[in-house]
């Protein structure tokens, strides 16, 4: 049977007395980092205060995060009393120092008003045609209804929480009930049938010289878009590539066909229990003029990250002496980077943080005395 809940604490982390450091709430000490359950119910009033090491001589200790809507009144030397407002979650922290003054480290306590043990019972991966979903936990009332978030995929009777499959792909079940903080969803992602190329991909230089310029191009899996299960990966490239091995499940390897060569691809296919995913291809073109050459990828970029994949030409000789960023718009240098060291660069390849750069088109400059001809190579990148 189901119960209301006025006011209760549960912890799920350990309550440990033998913890180095914590915080005490009405007394009950809580390790650092634990999290704290208070029922949705009337506001209620509970004193903390903060406990560490003696060892650590502590002069002082300051509250500096605690929940929205939440008050909070200073009750003396490291006494807090707060008071709930309702509904409101967060994290309580508070700031130690010692007898010079300086900070020596905090100790926080994770408030929830869902109990956490609520959660959407059922298969994690879906291989038939139909599925069933239930609800676990205490404190609610009422039945759960039940909605999928893609019932394209697989749609589910709210009541019952029986599921049928349309489809393939990832799911999103959700179950709310009543608790005493209102109307409380909870979710399960689940995995229907096999995966879709979508839900993963690959990555990759999207140009390459070819050999001998390049002796080796790298490709790798992007992280899977639902409850990993995957018992197998088959690779594939087209025949135009001289060799390819995968060195772990997760990537792979090919010798660049020789200059002329145009474009090549490599497919990759994943396996779950309900079978084989359709493959994901990558495609790579021949970039023109490679010797000592680099290219970028990925190119445009929509994230934070881009990569500059050297040629064996310039790697063999050692890393090249500067990498630049200027912007197109205005030709100013917004990022540069000086005495390259050989081990920033990991398989022919620097990664460059551009978060910090608008979106907009790029130039970047590679400078090495050992390119022939021009000793400033340049390529375009779009930040999109």
């Amino acid at each position: 049977m189901k119960k209301t809940l006025l006011l209760l604490y549960v912890l799920f982390s350990c309550l440990v007395s033998k913890a180095a450091d914590g915080i005490r709430v009405d007394g009950v000490a809580f390790a650092n980092g634990a999290t704290m359950y208070v029922g949705c119910a009337t506001d209620i009033t509970m004193t903390m205060s903060a406990w560490v090491s003696p060892s650590l001589s502590i002069y002082a200790y300051d509250l500096t995060d605690y929940p929205s809507g939440w008050t909070a009144v200073d009750c003396g030397d490291n006494c807090f009393s707060f008071t709930t407002n309702f509904s409101s979650s967060g994290l309580i922290k508070f700031r130690y120092t010692n007898l010079s003054g300086s900070i020596t480290g905090t100790v926080s306590l994770y408030m929830t008003r869902i109990d956490p043990t609520l959660i959407v019972t059922g298969p994690d991966v879906v291989c038939g045609s139909t599925a069933t979903f239930g609800f676990s936990g205490t404190y609610y009332t009422g039945p759960p209804s039940y909605s999928s978030s893609n019932p394209s995929v697989m749609s589910i009777n709210s009541s019952t929480g029986v599921a049928t499959v349309t489809g393939n792909g990832s799911v999103t079940i959700q179950a709310t009930v009543s608790t005493l903080c209102g109307s409380t969803p909870i979710f399960k992602t689940v995995q229907v049938g096999t995966y879709t190329p979508a839900q993963f991909g690959v990555s990759g230089p999207s140009q390459t010289c070819p050999y001998p310029d390049e002796s080796e191009v790298y490709v790798s899996i992007n992280p899977v878009t639902a409850p990993t299960s995957i018992s197998g990966y088959n690779w594939t490239y087209s025949s135009n590539w001289p060799f390819g091995y995968s060195p772990s499940r997760y990537d792979y390897k090919l010798v660049p066909p020789s200059a002329g060569f145009g474009s090549a691809w490599v497919k990759l296919s994943i396996q779950n229990a309900c079978g084989w995913s359709l493959p994901y291809q990558w495609d790579i073109f021949e970039s023109s003029g490679c010797a000592g050459f680099f290219s970028v990828a990925p190119n445009p970029s929509t994230g934070n990250i881009i990569s500059i994949f050297f040629s064996e030409t310039v790697v063999s000789k050692g890393a090249p002496e500067k990498v630049e960023i200027f912007s197109e718009e205005s030709g100013l240098l917004t990022w540069s980077l000086s005495s390259i060291e050989k081990r920033l660069i990991q398989g022919k390849k620097l990664e460059i943080d551009v978060s910090m750069l608008k979106r907009g088109a790029y130039i970047i400059h590679v400078t090495d005395s050992k390119f022939v001809g021009n000793k400033t190579k340049k390529t375009k990148i779009v930040l999109l």
